[in-house]
């Protein structure tokens, strides 16, 4: 088995987590994971983008959030 995620395989994760229902935000939290935009995320990746959603203080998780909602960078 690949030891990385592809898109389908973090969508089922995030499922399974209670992230999984707008198919947007998995996404836009895919692309903030793939760090290295190889379209894969490692573990390491994969480590590195939930210790961020669990570590950072809220007004951090608002800024991240609202990355992820502004498609257009219009800030």
């Amino acid at each position: 088995m690949d030891p990385d995620l592809n898109r389908e395989e973090f969508g089922r994760l995030m499922e399974k987590v209670g992230l999984g229902e707008d198919k947007m935000l998995i996404d836009k939290l895919f692309w903030v994971f793939d760090e290295d935009g190889s379209g894969n995320i490692g573990h390491k990746e994969l480590g590195i983008g939930l210790e961020m959603l669990k570590d950072n203080t809220f007004d951090e998780k608002l800024d991240v959030f609202f990355d992820l909602c502004d498609e257009d960078n219009s800030g």
